[in-house]
């Protein structure tokens, strides 16, 4: 089912690009909603929700009857985003400098020069 709603999205936007262009679209952030955390369409789906139901076993039209407003193309567009998410090219590069930064004491400000 999902495949067939993938070939209908291509064919309505003719490219790859334009389709993924229009699937994370869906993806917002917004401070007030979820604590900023990445949402559908600005509901309080946060994407790290629907990919908890996706890793336990459910499946896309288990989710969408159980989700009424959620649409195929939500479920596309947490994937994508996921994988767009995944593409960092080392998470150890990203990760490692905050959490020296943490760590690090707070430094006082340098002493003014008299002169």
């Amino acid at each position: 089912m999902l495949s067939s709603t993938r070939q209908d999205c291509q064919k309505h936007f003719n490219d790859e690009a334009n389709m993924e262009k229009h699937l994370l679209q869906r993806i917002t952030h917004n401070p007030d909603i979820c604590h900023g955390k990445p949402c559908i369409r600005g509901l309080r789906y946060p994407v790290e929700f629907i990919l908890e139901l996706l890793s336990s076993g459910m499946t896309t039209e288990e989710i969408l009857t159980d989700y009424d407003d959620l649409e195929s193309d939500d479920i596309l567009a947490v994937l994508l985003f996921a994988a767009r998410l995944s593409q960092v090219k080392s998470i150890l590069r990203v990760v490692i400098p905050i959490a020296l930064l943490l760590l690090l004491p707070k430094r006082s400000p340098l002493p003014h020069k008299l002169s």
